[in-house]
């Protein structure tokens, strides 16, 4: 869907309606799929809970500035654009707890979260902050830039499809992380 939008070199604010959309019909039909769930009994009151919340997110704003500021300063040093900045050193910074959160989920036999987490993630940040983004302020999108981006992304769709039975094989585990390696050469040679 992205990758046709940007065609034009634009992300235009009713393209930012189209991917809302999209995404609250994603959510809606994930939120109206039947869950059962198994919950532990927390020994926690409520009051340490909310202080914990607010810790977390207090920490994760001024890592997620810490991030931003430090990634510019490599990218002045290196001369990259903020493209590659943010599509190499951002992406990756931001994408850890990720990594963390799937390989925690699937060490203790809880893959679906893992899935989910990833999925999740990838259809929110696409369909959600782009659409919000480019609903405030079209965006002008370097098509070279982003091509090879969206073009792998599409490759890895396509690898992560579980082809014999409901299992991803080390296989294309080991595919997909030469994937994004070819993603992150192929981004920092654009500059």
């Amino acid at each position: 869907v992205v990758s046709v939008m940007i065609l034009d070199g634009r992300l235009q604010r009713v393209e930012a309606v189209v991917l809302l959309l999209v995404f609250v019909a994603w959510l809606s039909r994930v939120l109206a799929r039947p869950v059962s769930l198994t919950i532990d009994e927390v020994t926690e009151s409520r009051r340490k809970v909310w202080i914990r919340v607010g810790f977390g997110l207090s920490a994760l704003v001024v890592a997620g500035r810490a991030v931003v500021v430090g990634a510019e300063g490599v990218g002045d040093r290196f001369g990259w654009s903020d493209f590659v900045v943010g599509a190499l050193l951002v992406a990756v910074a931001t994408s850890t707890p990720e990594l963390v959160t799937v390989l925690v989920s699937v060490r203790r036999g809880h893959t679906d979260l893992g899935v989910g987490t990833l999925v999740g993630s990838n259809i929110f940040n696409t369909m959600f902050i782009v659409g919000v983004a480019s609903s405030i302020s079209e965006i002008d999108v370097d098509g070279s830039a982003v091509g090879v981006t969206l073009l792998l992304g599409a490759l890895a769709c396509v690898l992560m499809w579980p082809w014999r039975g409901s299992r991803l094989g080390r296989w294309q585990g080991g595919i997909l992380v030469g994937v994004f390696v070819a993603h992150l050469v192929a981004t920092a040679s654009i500059g």
